[in-house]
């Protein structure tokens, strides 16, 4: 007569997983997955709604996953991405001439000031990140200001946020009253 597989209880030698600890495994793992799909499901009706709405999706995820580099990357990326369409005559345009006069202390000081006006659209923390040389901290702030008030132009219920996230820990000034 065969055995019950349902009572079998015996785990592998050298393993700590029996029949309850893998029922639970996979128990958890299915709930996990559900509510995975919902979220899933819930990204595909945002992107769906972007699209209706003229957003290239491409694009969109190029530039979110560019934002997650640094500056200097994102220009040799380009710069490569260029030439590559120019070994294919494919028209482009040349950004080469908007550095020509710029030292490289200056270019750096710029890529560190768009790397945090990145960092402040995208709601990231609000201080340099460890690689940013110390004399550039100052210009990842300024950027980081502008990147944020942009931010908070474009999404009221941001600036409203970081309004009580300032009157609770003191971090930003208030906004003086109009006369």
């Amino acid at each position: 007569m065969a055995k019950d597989a349902t009572k079998t209880q015996e785990s592998d030698p050298g393993s700590n997983v029996n029949r309850d600890t893998f029922l639970q495994a996979v128990t958890g793992l299915r709930e996990i997955d559900d509510r995975l799909n919902v979220i899933k499901e819930e990204r595909k009706r945002y992107r769906k709604k972007l699209k209706h709405e003229g957003i290239e999706l491409g694009e969109l995820d190029a530039v979110v996953k560019l934002a997650d580099t640094t500056h200097k990357d994102v220009r040799g990326y380009f710069d490569r991405l260029h030439r590559y369409a120019r070994f294919l005559a494919l028209p482009t345009g040349t950004t080469a001439e908007m550095f020509e006069d710029k030292s490289a202390d200056d270019i750096d000081r710029m890529d560190w000031r768009s790397e945090g006006a990145t960092a402040g659209m995208m709601g990231k923390e609000g201080s340099p990140p460890d690689h940013c040389p110390a004399e550039f901290h100052q210009a990842f702030m300024d950027g980081y200001a502008s990147g944020q008030a942009a931010r908070a132009e474009a999404m009221p219920e941001v600036a409203k946020e970081m309004k009580k996230a300032g009157a609770k820990d003191g971090s930003r000034e208030k906004t003086p009253e109009p006369a």
